[in-house]
């Protein structure tokens, strides 16, 4: 169950219609492509400062990405 203070939100709006689950797969293509492009930039060599940046960015991919389907399922069960 969504708390109804949540509703609104678009990514609850975008998966509470997404019946085929078409939605939550170009969603989660678009993580990996987030997550691809920062490992490139990080494989490529940056600085301290940028690698702190791009590793907590790729966590925060990686934790979306585990999230995202958990809240499709718990919309859908709505």
């Amino acid at each position: 169950m969504i708390p109804e203070q949540y509703q609104n939100l678009e990514i609850i709006q975008r998966l509470s219609g997404d019946h085929s689950g078409s939605e939550l797969r170009d969603m989660l293509d678009d993580l990996q492509t987030g997550r691809n492009q920062a490992k490139a930039k990080l494989d490529a060599g940056v600085s301290p400062a940028e690698y702190d940046q791009l590793q907590g960015a790729i966590l925060a991919f990686d934790s979306a990405s585990e999230v995202l389907p958990k809240l499709w399922q718990a919309v859908r069960a709505a």
